[in-house]
């Protein structure tokens, strides 16, 4: 066997000591006394050699220096850098509102609608509480500290929301941009984030709009990889300690179903409602009233989500209201109404008729009777043939025939 260097030598020691022998392929007549200076190595290596046991013979009768120096222990680890519960207590404090219910401060909310809905519109009301100190959309005062708003635009809108805000009154000077020249935001531009965030992070700064999600990114949606640009706008709104809108799309309802507002409904993966706090949701469910808004809470990890508002928009901006509900669905019993109120509206007509105009509209002779009682409407026999007529037509009968 070759020469043995110092340090595998001492490992060869060390084993022996504790009683796990030699490695393979090596005797103890390979140990090299010499190697060392007069001192307990060589004394280890001359009595190993001299046939006694390291491990319960030798090792009782070494100094502790010694073994020290033959077992280094592991370096002292130190704790990591750590923060408790109570230390972020002192930072972050309690949640606290703005918009009681509604709008917190220091969180990322969602405001998810299909196009034309009023997103932007609703941004820019809610901006002009901070900017004017115009109530709540819901009527409640505005007492925060008044101020900027930052406006990220990622969908091309700026001249209209300039002519939106010049029409309101809103004071232009404390509407800011992340640009220094007319541009959209895109997350993936190092320089629109570091501008963004600088700008964010000044006092004068109140509330921030991005508008919209689908607008400053040029990703998939669908992708988890969301989490990576939603993310840091949450940390940055809690960093600051000031509310944040982003605006978003709803996809539509899927094929046979109800148009109903869930938070289901919005589009793209699902770490895009996972990260907000809160999502809004804003749907017009009245079809009959198509120009009314509804607003509502979808989703609040903050407390309990406040009722529903109502709102149109006019000329001059929102225009509160009370809150539309969806349609009750028409039952065939109201189609069949329907109909005998279109047949009827001017004279009575023959019930054969009647039935063949059913037949036609697929609406059967039970639910027919069904709504000839609820418009309380009169059957009567002439010449032999049976008669339905709207109560008030009696100028329409003939005396002296039969009636049911």
């Amino acid at each position: 066997m070759s020469r043995m260097s110092d340090e595998e030598q001492g490992r060869i020691l060390a084993d022996l000591l504790t009683g796990n022998g030699l490695p393979p392929n090596t005797t103890v007549g390979d140990l090299d006394p010499m190697m060392y200076d007069p001192g307990e190595p060589r004394l280890v290596i001359l009595a190993t050699k001299g046939g006694l046991d390291p491990r319960t013979e030798i090792a009782p009768t070494l100094s502790p220096a010694f073994l020290r120096g033959l077992f280094p222990t592991e370096p002292e680890r130190t704790s990591p850098n750590y923060l408790t519960w109570a230390d972020l207590d002192l930072v972050l404090g309690d949640i606290a509102w703005d918009w009681q219910d509604w709008l917190p401060r220091g969180f990322l909310t969602l405001v998810a609608a299909s196009q034309e809905a009023g997103k932007s519109i609703l941004a820019l009301r809610i901006a002009g509480c901070y900017i004017m100190g115009w109530p709540w959309p819901d009527g409640t005062e505005f007492t925060g500290e008044r101020g900027c708003v930052l406006w990220a635009e990622g969908e091309a809108g700026q001249q209209l929301n300039l002519s939106r805000a010049k029409a309101w009154g809103l004071d232009l000077m404390k509407i800011v941009t992340p640009h220094e020249e007319i541009a959209d935001f895109q997350f993936g531009n190092a320089e629109h984030r570091e501008h963004l965030w600088g700008l964010y992070s000044e006092s004068r700064i109140k509330f921030g709009v991005i508008d919209s999600l689908s607008g400053i990114h040029g990703g998939r949606e669908s992708d988890a990889e969301m989490q990576r640009i939603i993310q840091p706008f949450a940390a940055l709104a809690r960093d600051e300690n000031k509310p944040l809108i982003m605006n978003h799309h709803l996809s539509k309802p899927p094929h046979g179903q109800a148009d109903v507002l869930t938070l289901n409904r919005v589009r793209g993966s699902g770490t895009i409602t996972q990260t907000a706090r809160l999502v809004w949701g804003i749907d017009r469910p009245d079809k009959e009233q198509s120009e009314t808004r509804r607003l509502a809470v979808l989703k609040s990890n903050l407390g309990i989500k406040p009722q529903p508002l109502g709102f149109a928009i006019g000329d001059a901006g929102i225009v509160r209201c009370e809150a539309p509900r969806e349609s009750s669905p028409e039952t065939q019993t109201d189609k069949a109404v329907d109909l005998l109120m279109a047949l009827l509206r001017k004279r009575p007509m023959k019930q054969a008729a009647i039935r063949e105009e059913a037949e036609g509209a697929a609406i059967g002779w039970r639910t027919m009777n069904t709504a000839k009682k609820r418009l309380q409407i009169i059957s009567k026999r002439q010449l032999g043939v049976w008669w339905w007529g709207l109560p008030g037509q009696e100028e329409y009968w003939a005396p002296g025939e039969g009636r049911a």
